[in-house]
């Protein structure tokens, strides 16, 4: 699995971020039991904007 992570300073104050989760959408398992299969989540992407007062 490949994750991407990118961060801008738009000021000194403000800055964006985004993340990218399982950049190649491959099915992945994320845990096992002896009596079931868990897959991880599938290709997604997240946005966060932070500014410090």
């Amino acid at each position: 699995m490949v994750d991407l992570m990118g961060r801008y300073d738009i000021t000194r104050q403000t800055q964006v971020q985004v993340n990218i989760n399982n950049v190649f959408d491959k099915k992945y398992y994320a845990g096992i039991c002896t009596t079931c299969y868990s897959y991880g989540d599938p290709a997604n992407v997240t946005v966060s904007l932070q500014h410090n007062f």
